[in-house]
C-alpha cells in the first residue's frame, strides 16, 4: 500500500505525539504562535488591574507554558531562551519600578 503522507506517523494516540507533529507541519511556527496567543490573552486580561501586574503575571504564565512546550519538543531552545530572557527583563522592570515608587 503506498503511503499519501510519508511524514505522517501511522499512528498519533497522544498528545505527546500529536504537539511535535502539529508543528512540524506547521514548520515551527505552531508553537511560538501559541505562546504568543497565551501572553497576549493574558496580557489583555490582567490589563484590568495595572501594565506592571499583567506583564507580570503575562510573562510568568507564557514561561510556564513555554516550559511544558520545550518538554514537548514543540519550541526549539531559541524560543524557550527568547521567553526566559523576557521574563527575567519583566522582573528588573518591575524591581527598579517599585524602587523609584519608594
Amino acid at each position: 500500500m503506498v503511503n499519501a503522507f510519508p511524514d505522517v506517523p501511522s499512528n498519533i494516540t497522544s498528545i505527546e505525539m500529536l504537539l511535535p507533529h502539529i508543528n512540524t507541519v506547521s514548520e515551527g511556527y505552531f508553537g511560538t504562535v501559541i505562546l504568543l496567543t497565551i501572553f497576549s490573552i493574558t496580557f489583555i486580561i490582567g490589563k484590568r488591574y495595572s501594565t506592571e501586574k499583567a506583564l507580570s503575571f503575562s510573562s510568568f504564565l507564557t514561561l510556564l507554558i513555554g516550559i511544558m512546550f520545550r518538554m514537548l519538543n514543540v519550541i526549539n531552545d531559541g524560543v524557550l531562551t527568547f521567553i526566559i530572557m523576557f521574563f527575567i527583563g519583566i522582573v528588573i522592570y518591575m524591581f527598579f519600578s517599585r524602587q523609584q515608587e519608594s
